[in-house]
């Protein structure tokens, strides 16, 4: 009796009682933003922006005293999120010219994060005067 009715439980929890099948959560679409970009060196050093799967991120090269840097990735709306931890007013004011100059979406002072649009067909982003450029996904 008990195992009869633990299986139509577990029927109905699963949707095999009525004929549906079982729900599965929405899920958002998983990032697809590259975690490569560089500044090839032709006007200044080699840089790097590296983008790690847990939410790190670290300049080498010309902007390493950015570091370290948190991003994060908003699918839906395709913006590319970098939160600094330490900003000089030279650099803040660097990021809202940006800004002004359509080079980014935009600047959130309180948060120290640079906000950029990033895009399928985006060749390159916009950091601190430089253009870094994707590298394959």
């Amino acid at each position: 009796m008990r195992s009869t009715i633990v299986l139509m439980s577990l029927s109905v929890l699963s949707g095999c009682g009525t004929g549906q099948p079982p729900e599965v959560p929405d899920r958002p679409p998983s990032p697809s933003v590259p975690l490569i970009w560089y500044h090839s060196g032709s006007d200044a050093p080699e840089m790097q922006l590296r983008l790690d799967p847990s939410g790190a991120g670290r300049f080498t090269g010309g902007l390493a005293f950015l570091n370290p840097v948190r991003w994060s990735f908003d699918s839906v709306a395709q913006e590319l999120r970098l939160e600094f931890s330490h900003l000089t007013a030279g650099t803040r004011y660097v990021f809202r010219d940006g800004v002004t100059r359509g080079y980014a979406l935009r600047f959130d002072e309180a948060r120290s994060a640079l906000v950029l649009s990033v895009t399928p067909a985006t060749d390159y982003i916009w950091v601190a005067g430089w253009n870094f450029f994707r590298d394959s996904l």
